[in-house]
């Protein structure tokens, strides 16, 4: 079965930046993962997106924090939580 998003693990790298890993290894599934998920986040960013750097098998958020957390239509209590939920509800 193909990997989904459920199997992205997320990792906070500063306070402005979310890293997500879609595996270890570098192929053409795992870079057109990544292309489709950051043409979704472009096309409908969340609040505060200032950035998206895609990478042989990450692709990092950078964000404002203030502007982030102060979105009431994004669940969660961290940057992490809400960043994490909102890319798991993206249809890709």
């Amino acid at each position: 079965m193909p990997p989904t998003l459920d199997d992205l693990q997320f990792f906070q790298i500063s306070e402005n930046a979310i890293s997500l890993e879609f595996g270890d290894d570098i192929n053409e599934e795992t870079l057109d993962r990544i292309a489709r998920l950051n043409q979704s986040i472009k096309a409908n960013p969340f609040a505060g997106l200032l950035s998206t750097i895609p990478a042989y098998t990450t692709l990092t958020l950078y964000f404002n924090p203030v502007a982030l957390m102060n979105d009431p239509g994004l669940k969660g209590s961290t940057t992490l939580d809400k960043i994490s939920r909102y890319i798991k509800s993206i249809h890709v």
